[in-house]
């Protein structure tokens, strides 16, 4: 048996080498299959994150603003072999963030006292987030003038995170927005509400395509209102609860959330 699975290794090792001859014939020479043995290497490059974790490269932050200022080769054993210790390394702004973000002992924290949140929160991401309630909530009040039959239903529990949060509108359930089908297809008949006795069942459709665009429109508009809602809400837990003198260890994620940068 031992002989038997020799040959059989024998003879796939001697198919192989005769498929990458015919290969290197068909380009030429030699030179264009190293070149794609390269470009595979190349592509298995480790990437920005897995040579900050190796300790390979260092990321430097300002320290006034605390935005990455760049990121460089470090003093190690294999940089040094390479001569370039100290160097820049060409990264794109995605690539800094998956970097610096990391996972466990590897995120890098940026330290904030509870004063500098809150103070952050009350003149920078308060303002917008009420701004943007505001303006989805004057967009869903245009829109429902176009959408027939006001809605009746309050909003759903999930879009507030299952909150106590008060929102002065109210939202089209999916049956709501989509036109009665007359004379529809068999395929069609199986949708809710995709039948020709549609007008006797008590749900309150759009008439038309306009109605049934406008109440979509408005749903997601009155989503983002709710969006809006939780984020000030979670503003003034914040305000309420993080001690002034508090030091705080900030992700990169929550220093941009809280748009310090």
């Amino acid at each position: 048996m031992a002989k038997e699975e020799m040959s059989v290794s024998a003879a796939f090792m001697a198919a192989r080498m005769k498929q990458r001859e015919n290969l290197i014939k068909s380009f030429g020479n030699a030179q264009e299959v190293m070149k794609d043995d390269a470009e595979v290497e190349k592509a298995e490059e480790p990437t920005l994150s897995e040579l900050i974790d190796k300790g390979e490269v260092n990321v430097i932050f300002d320290e006034e603003t605390d935005e990455v200022e760049k990121a460089v080769y470090a003093d190690t054993e294999l940089n040094q072999s390479l001569d370039r210790v100290g160097k820049e390394v060409e990264v794109e702004k995605s690539d800094i963030m998956t970097a610096i973000s990391g996972y466990g002992e590897n995120t890098i924290k940026i330290s904030k006292t509870g004063k500098e949140i809150k103070e952050q929160v009350k003149t920078v991401v308060l303002p917008e987030k009420q701004a943007m309630l505001n303006t989805y909530k004057d967009k869903a009040t245009e829109l429902l003038k176009k959408c027939g039959d006001a809605p009746t239903k309050d909003v759903p529990k999930w879009w507030t995170n299952e909150m106590d949060i008060e929102i002065p509108l109210k939202w089209y359930d999916w049956e709501e927005t989509y036109m009665p089908c007359q004379n529809c297809s068999v395929a069609g008949s199986m949708v809710p509400g995709a039948s020709e006795d549609v007008e006797d069942d008590g749900v309150n459709r759009p008439k038309d395509k306009e109605e049934q665009t406008a109440r979509r429109d408005y749903n997601d508009a009155v989503r983002m209102v709710c969006e809006a809602a939780v984020d000030i809400k979670a503003c003034d837990i914040l305000t309420k609860n993080l001690q002034d003198g508090k030091s705080f260890e900030l992700t990169p994620r929550q220093i941009v959330a809280f748009k310090f940068d």
